[in-house]
């Protein structure tokens, strides 16, 4: 795999910012509808490179139940990825679409994917 470092990571975040301006918060809890739409961050775990965040990953937001954490993900705009044997990658960003999907972080997680080269089959 190619050298990963914050500065790499943080362009893609930035190349992929302008995405946050489509979708919306969640609002079925009402906490949730306080997100800030424009927040996304990124962070990515890994043997060979440790782990960098970039983006808006301090932000705080709303936990509801902390035993529905992938629950709360998903309603409030994350997304976890596992790369098995290699990394783990997380992003985060509020405004979803229609489906539930956070609109930035796939973008995100789609331009992560081609910069690094990482496929299902390969």
């Amino acid at each position: 795999m190619k050298q990963m470092d914050r500065a790499q990571l943080q362009r893609i975040v930035d190349e992929n910012h302008h995405y946050t301006k489509q979708g919306k918060v969640a609002d079925y809890i009402p906490e949730l509808g306080h997100a800030d739409a424009s927040a996304l961050g990124l962070t990515v775990a890994s043997r060979e490179f440790g782990i960098i965040s970039v983006g808006d990953c301090p932000t705080t937001f709303t936990l509801q139940s902390i035993s529905k954490v992938i629950s709360l993900m998903i309603a409030s705009g994350g997304i976890l990825v596992v790369v098995p044997n290699r990394m783990g990658i997380g992003v985060i960003g509020p405004a979803i679409d229609e489906k539930g999907n956070s609109v930035a972080g796939v973008r995100v997680l789609a331009a992560f994917s081609r910069e690094y080269h990482l496929h299902l089959l390969a």
